[in-house]
């Protein structure tokens, strides 16, 4: 073949894959359009009093996504079950981020926009009320459609989370593994009293004896519950932001979580200057790859870490 045959044999391969990205894409925002239509035209639409929100959080719900996911420590061994799923559900969130069922996108979009009308004045050091604290604080559309599709994937049915909040991504967990099982816990940790009591009133409303809320700080707490023989095979930290916190909390967390279990840990590269003084969070979550318990270990959109324990 001459080199002008060659030329444009190239050309065309490059057109027609550009034409099926093109393509693909179009189809997916159609796709997403329709769904958001017919999740829009439901009943429940007229209920809220911020639509904005919820139609965001819907739309990050259906629409067409992957997860930016980066290695850091492969998994030497996946001849088991617990190295087989982290490794292939890593692939597959690189692939597509799956759909959670729409159901419990609802029932957090409820729950945000009764949030979002709470006019009550945050304690602490926040100058705002609880309606616009959980607004700017909380994991809705996407973080909590991950969260979802990894607690399905582990399978968990022992759920650990530091730093509850207002409780969002409690609720996102819970109601995932009440989709596959009756037989689930959720224990959270939240040293704010009043996102605290807020939290559990909604979780315990949903989840009833399930739920055992924790007030108090991430450390204290998580050396009480050794003591009473708990155990979890999933765990979520969004507790205190620091090198210091991410270490500490974990040596005393890798206690009580089984073999095999998954730890998330959230905001690795946070460093809101407002708040933070040298929190080195990044170090802090580098630290805990190098643990002898961390058998495998990634990071999922540049701001989550997901560790897999031996």
């Amino acid at each position: 073949m001459s080199v002008r045959g060659k030329l444009a044999g190239f050309v065309d391969a490059i057109v027609d894959r550009v034409t099926w990205r093109t393509t693909s894409a179009v189809q997916a925002q159609q796709v997403t359009g329709e769904a958001l239509a017919w999740v829009l035209s439901s009943e429940d639409a007229i209920k809220f009093r911020y639509p904005a929100a919820y139609v965001a959080l819907m739309q990050r719900w259906v629409e067409e996504s992957r997860v930016d996911v980066k290695t850091v420590k492969p998994c030497a061994d996946v001849d088991d079950s617990s190295g087989r799923r982290f490794t292939v559900m890593l692939q597959e969130l690189s692939f597509r981020l799956p759909m959670p069922p729409v159901a419990i996108a609802r029932d957090a979009g409820l729950y945000a926009d009764q949030l979002m009308s709470r006019l009550e004045t945050v304690t602490g050091d926040w100058n705002s009320d609880v309606g616009l604290h959980f607004y700017n604080s909380s994991s809705l559309g996407r973080k909590g459609r991950m969260l979802c599709a990894i607690v399905r994937s582990t399978r968990a049915a022992r759920y650990l989370e530091l730093g509850t909040a207002y409780g969002m991504s409690a609720l996102f967990a819970g109601l995932t593994m009440q989709e596959r099982t009756e037989h689930f816990a959720l224990t959270t940790v939240e040293a704010i009293e009043q996102q605290h009591t807020i939290a559990i009133a909604m979780l315990r409303a949903r989840f009833g004896e399930r739920v055992d809320g924790r007030l108090g700080w991430s450390q204290e707490s998580l050396s009480k519950l050794a003591t009473e023989s708990n155990s979890f095979d999933f765990m979520f930290h969004d507790a205190g932001h620091s090198y210091d916190d991410y270490v500490k909390d974990f040596a005393l967390a890798e206690k009580i979580l089984r073999p095999g279990a998954i730890c998330l840990i959230d905001d690795i590269r946070w460093d809101d200057a407002r708040y933070s003084d040298g929190a080195r969070c990044y170090e802090g979550w580098r630290a805990l790859v190098e643990h002898p318990r961390v058998r495998a270990a990634a990071e999922l959109d540049g701001s989550t870490g997901m560790l897999l324990l031996s």
